[in-house]
């Protein structure tokens, strides 16, 4: 009788209070963000990007470093918003040498 009670009062308890609603992640904001977000885990050639170094130039235009046995290579890629408000990439990949190098 008292285990009865117990599954009553437990399941009284779950109905007043209801089930929590799941996490959802927030959605990268920037184009900063995005990048980030969308290439955490990506693998190149060149090693993996020092996500450290992302940072944007001008308004449409990231640019990062990847690193592989102690080698750096800088890149340059430009984005635009499409009309659902997503990035898209727009012209090549560029590999530069940074100005102060």
């Amino acid at each position: 009788m008292q285990r009865l009670a117990g599954v009553f009062a437990i399941l009284a308890l779950v109905a007043c209070l209801g089930c929590p609603k799941p996490v959802e992640k927030s959605k990268p904001k920037t184009l900063v963000e995005w990048f980030k977000y969308t290439q955490a885990d990506a693998k190149f050639e060149d090693g993996p990007i020092v996500m450290d170094s992302v940072q944007l130039e001008g308004e449409d235009t990231i640019v990062y470093e990847t690193e592989k046995n102690g080698v750096r290579k800088f890149w340059k890629v430009q984005y635009r918003r499409n009309d659902e408000g997503k990035f898209k990439r727009v012209g090549e990949l560029i590999e530069y040498v940074p100005k102060d190098s």
